[in-house]
């Protein structure tokens, strides 16, 4: 499995911890942080390592990622995560803004890539929308579009 080159993300999340305004949505954004950089090293059983079991995970995006798009609990958010990130190759996301409130945590950015079993180069915008409970991730939704500005 090879890794992703996440270290800008992992930057600018650094950053928005650092501007949160309390303390429990600063720890929320360094939760966030640590997970893209646990799936960064494809170290996915770390990513879990602020979830709560019954993490729920959400993705909207066109139909030619052949992506895992509903999970339930951890072990099935593993699997997605292992799947999905391996369905993809080149991957190159960049966040353009990072908004905290009180439980959650939103990334709004772009990607570029390819998929790995076409072949075919991909360029989506995203928001990524990361919920907690208690110090604890509970649900992941992704929304992704196609940029077509590119």
């Amino acid at each position: 499995m090879s890794q992703k080159d996440f270290r800008g993300i992992s930057r600018q999340l650094e950053q928005a911890a650092k501007r949160a305004p309390e303390e429990q949505r600063a720890a929320n954004v360094s939760s966030v942080q640590a997970q893209i950089d646990a799936i960064a090293r494809g170290d996915y059983q770390a990513a879990l390592a602020h979830a709560d079991p019954n993490l729920e995970l959400e993705i909207f995006a066109p139909p030619e990622f052949p992506w895992i798009r509903h999970a339930r609990g951890t072990e099935a958010y593993l699997a997605a995560l292992a799947h999905n990130f391996g369905s993809v190759e080149q991957q190159t996301p960049t966040i353009h803004h990072v908004m905290t409130q009180e439980d959650t945590v939103v990334l709004f950015g772009d990607e570029h890539g390819v998929i790995r079993a076409t072949g075919a180069a991909y360029n989506v915008q995203f928001v990524h929308r990361f919920t907690f409970a208690n110090g604890r991730l509970t649900r992941v939704r992704i929304v992704a579009a196609r940029n077509e500005t590119k």
